[in-house]
């Protein structure tokens, strides 16, 4: 018997390898895992989002980071929106 390594780690027997293979083979792709490390992407499909970087003072970052507590929302959704806005 056989035992195949995945790029996670885990191991897999033949046995265990087949019934993987058979659940793609009829379409039951639902229990195969596909999803990316990191966060989601913005735009609901399998590839990346574009990272955006950029520095600023002390003090803007502490306004942001207040604002987004105050909004139940995160830096980087209030940046967006910000950006966004300005467009």
């Amino acid at each position: 018997m056989a035992i195949h390594k995945m790029a996670s780690a885990n191991r897999l027997s033949d046995k265990e390898l087949e019934e993987l293979a058979s659940q793609v083979e009829a379409g039951d792709v639902e229990l195969v895992d596909w999803r990316r490390p990191g966060r989601p992407s913005l735009t609901g499909k399998p590839v990346e989002s574009p990272v955006v970087q950029f520095r600023t003072t002390p003090e803007v970052i502490t306004a942001l980071k207040k604002r987004a507590a105050t909004e139940g929302s995160s830096v980087s959704e209030i940046a967006r929106k910000t950006v966004e806005q300005q467009l």
